[in-house]
């Protein structure tokens, strides 16, 4: 998979199951909207494949790929917001 233009493929990281203190929590209070960036388009100018970024919650487009939940985000231009916060 390579993504095209200003794309970024993601692999959102999602939190333990169940706290230290025993408290199991649903999968939407496990996603911090984090994630690990696995390939980038030709045009992405300040993130790399390892970096670890944050991103607006409920963007992109999900994707399943083999047995992982990828998102496609986008880093944005001059003229418009892209789907990633920062670089963290």
């Amino acid at each position: 998979m390579k993504p095209l233009h200003d794309n970024v493929l993601v692999q959102p990281i999602i939190e333990k199951e169940k706290t230290q203190s025993g408290i199991f929590l649903t999968k939407e209070a496990r996603k911090k909207n984090r994630a690990h960036v696995i390939k980038v388009g030709p045009k992405v100018k300040t993130i790399s494949p390892g970096d670890t970024i944050m991103y607006y919650d409920n963007e992109g487009i999900e994707i399943q790929f083999r047995s992982d939940t990828l998102l496609m985000l986008n880093e944005g231009g001059e003229n418009r917001r892209g789907n990633i916060i920062c670089v963290l």
